[in-house]
């Protein structure tokens, strides 16, 4: 028999409505019970309500969950514990103000240590106000916000101090508003650290200007920072970074933006034997109150690769990258461009017993605005190399659209060097002197195989300008397209400590007055092989101008239709004692008018074995005499007259020169052609003599042996024929139609 009891029935239904209205306070409530049981730490209802505390009591491997709130406490990490915030913008973690708010310590702290999701602000001490990582720890910081801690009362470390082999690595942690004297945002010494997408933003305390950046390297560190963003950074030297005390840093991607030093490196400075190394890396818009707005390398070195420096301002030099002494750059398929410097080297400065690489880059549109009161300043919109000792090669790099004063695309002066190979150096602007090119002061320069096209100079040489006891040696290049109102359309060479021009090619370059392609002045500048083709000048010498003391040797030349508007639209002579040798002096003034050669009250040494055909004039003279050599020339079909003012030289000839058919080649029965001209084996001395040799004026490209012949000797390339004997490759680079 089974008996019905109400009290017991009524006792059942009290217990299960109970756990019901239980269930739905916790669903519907809010949250707030689900919410605390979820976390180890909150300010209330969790097991903890101090983060330490639950750290203590957690073995290694645990997890430590801190909620949402305000932590006003002080942390110390422990081995193997990891450390989850509900996010930075929730769980915030206050120090007092006088001490370090996170502390990780001792070797025994690896990267399964890991402090995440949290803000950490309100440090202070002497040293890392807001973390402190040190003794060999490596924990993981992780989705960290540190902000507005401070170390003002130490050297070093704002917002996180790394030290005495620790090494952290910090992934997607934000710096913002921390103060110190040095490494505001982080100072890493005798220690490494690898930051990854991180954001260092507005560190450096403006009314105390800290002395090095928001980032500070030190004590020979490595540091390995990817993807990471330094912005509106404060400091005396570098703004977003300073590596320094042979420290070493490796940047990979992100961004330096408008970060500012009051002295040197806008963005990024490295001193005392530090390395630094950019991959990847925008630099832009960074300024220094003095030099290197966004890089500055002094006694230290840096590798660039694949960066953009960009926009940056400096207000004295060096808008982009400085080298102010002492140091090595390589800088490699990089973009240097629209940066500013008020007295010289808008782009990239290399300066006293620095050496550096370029190779690759595009060096564009930099500027120098010439706002400092020092009257040398002005100079080099793109590259300045600068000083004693200093050193720089330039390679394939692309120099264009730059303007400064004087020397707008590369500038080299005061006893420095640089080799430049291969470069376009094109449409640069400059206010005065040397659109393209300036080297000054006892400078050294090397420049073999450039295009230099389109450069403007305000008052002379609009492609290079070479002055001061300093030497060029200038071979293979185009100089093509340059133009200024004054003298020099394509290049002046002025009291120089003996430069040579070889192998040529300047052409359609304009001067408003004097010296079309080029022009020399009170120099002994050796001048061969070269090219001088439709260049324009409104005054005296078209193709070439030679004045005031002009001592040159010009031999085997090319000069062919270039106009003045006075005198010597080919070749002009004013003042000078220069040799003119083995030159090809052709089709100068089209409209009949002008010269081939023009002498004005000269003495000239040698003048022999020139061809001077199809000009107004063959041989224009006015109060000038011949003093030595003169003879074996050959004067043809000159529109007006072969010779005006001057005779006949002993054993000059008047002869076609029978070109075979669209270059300038001589015919040889034995290359081929039905005659042999008349101008084979004519001239004045020996081919070897004249160091034509290894030339050739034959189509089969046989070198001019013995008496030299009397024309255009261009140059071969030996090579190998296929039973190995050495063959000649003719380099056909000039036509009867001036292509």
């Amino acid at each position: 028999m089974i008996f019905f009891s109400w009290t017991a029935a009524r006792r059942a239904l009290a217990r299960i409505t109970w756990a019901c209205m239980a269930t739905l306070a916790i669903l519907a409530g809010g949250g707030r019970l689900s919410d605390a049981q979820s976390y180890d730490v909150c300010p209330s209802g969790c097991r903890h309500t101090s983060v330490q505390t639950a750290i203590n009591a957690a073995s290694p491997g645990a997890t430590v969950r801190v909620g949402p709130g305000v932590y006003r406490e002080t942390l110390r990490l422990k081995a193997g514990v990891q450390v989850v915030g509900a996010g930075p913008d929730q769980t915030i973690v206050q120090g007092n103000g006088s001490a370090t708010v996170v502390t990780a310590s001792g070797s025994q702290i690896g990267r399964n240590t890991l402090l995440e999701g949290m803000t950490i602000t309100g440090g202070g001490g002497r040293f890392g106000g807001g973390i402190q990582v040190s003794s060999g720890a490596a924990p993981t910081l992780r989705r960290l916000w540190v902000v507005d801690n401070a170390a003002v009362g130490g050297p070093s470390g704002g917002g996180i101090l790394v030290s005495d082999g620790a090494h952290p690595l910090l992934e997607e942690v934000k710096l913002q508003g921390n103060r110190a004297n040095s490494g505001s945002a982080i100072s890493v010494w005798q220690a490494q650290a690898t930051l990854r997408r991180c954001t260092v933003v507005e560190n450096g305390d403006p009314a105390a200007v800290p002395l090095y950046g928001a980032i500070l390297v030190d004590g020979g560190s490595t540091v390995t920072i990817e993807e990471t963003l330094f912005r509106g950074n404060r400091a005396q030297f570098g703004g977003g970074l300073a590596v320094a005390g042979r420290a070493s840093v490796t940047v990979v991607g992100g961004r330096f933006w408008g970060n500012t030093a009051t002295v040197q490196g806008g963005a990024i400075v490295v001193v005392g034997g530090g390395r630094l190394l950019l991959d990847g890396v925008a630099v832009e818009r960074n300024r220094s109150a003095l030099d290197g707005g966004g890089l500055t390398v002094a006694d230290a070195e840096a590798t660039v690769v694949n960066s953009v420096f960009a926009r940056n301002t400096a207000a004295r030099d060096a808008g982009g990258v400085n080298l102010p002494q002492s140091s090595r750059l390589t800088l490699r398929r990089s973009t240097v461009e629209e940066n500013l410097a008020g007295r010289f080297a808008a782009g990239v400065a290399v300066q006293y017993g620095s050496q550096a690489l370029l190779e690759g880059n595009v060096i564009r549109n930099n500027r120098v605005l010439n706002t400092d009161p020092d009257p040398s300043g002005g100079t080099s919109g793109g590259v300045k190399v600068f000083g004693a000792q200093a050193r720089a090669t330039l390679r394939f790099n692309r120099i264009e659209g730059n303007h400064a004063r004087d020397g707008a695309g590369v500038y080299v002066e005061l006893g420095a060097a640089a080799t430049l190979v291969g470069n376009e150096i094109v449409g640069n602007v400059a206010a005065e002197h040397g659109g393209g090119v300036v080297v000054n002061d006892g400078s050294t320069v090397v420049a073999e195989h450039n295009i230099i096209a389109r450069n403007q100079a305000g008052v002379s040489g609009g492609g290079l300008f070479v002055l001061g006891r300093s030497t060029i040696n200038l071979r293979g290049n185009l100089v093509s397209a340059n133009r200024t109102p004054g003298s020099g359309g394509g290049m002046v060479v002025s009291q120089d400590g003996g430069s040579a021009i070889e192998h040529n090619f300047f052409v359609a370059n304009q001067a408003g007055q004097h010296g079309g392609g080029l022009l020399l002045d009170s120099t002994a500048a050796q001048v061969a092989h070269n090219r001088f083709r439709q260049n324009v000048a409104g005054g005296i010498g078209g193709g070439v101008l030679l004045q005031s003391q002009v001592t040159s040797v010009l031999v085997n030349n090319a000069v062919q239709r270039n106009r003045s508007g006075e005198a010597g639209d080919g070749v002009a002579v004013y003042f000078s004692a220069p040799s003119l040798i083995g030159n090809m002096v052709m089709d100068n003034d089209a409209a009949g008018r002008g010269d081939g050669i023009y002498l004005f009250q000269s003495t000239v040494r040698h003048l022999t074995s020139n061809l001077i055909l199809y000009n107004g004039y063959g041989l224009h003279a006015s109060g000038s005499q011949i003093t030595q050599a003169y003879s074996k020339n050959n004067l043809y079909g000159n529109r007006l007259a072969d010779y005006q003012g001057i005779a006949p030289g002993p054993g000059d000839l008047s002869a076609d020169p029978l070109f075979v058919e669209g270059t300038y080649f001589l015919s040889h029965v034995e290359a081929g052609q039905e005659r042999t001209s008349p101008l084979v084996d004519a001239g004045f001395t020996t081919a070897q003599a004249l160091g034509l040799a290894e030339m050739s004026t034959r189509s089969d490209g046989a070198p001019d042996q013995g008496p030299v012949d009397i024309g255009f000797h261009y140059h071969v390339q030996r090579a190998l024929s296929s039973s190995g004997r050495r063959v000649f490759l003719p380099v056909v680079s000039l036509s009867v139609d001036g292509g």
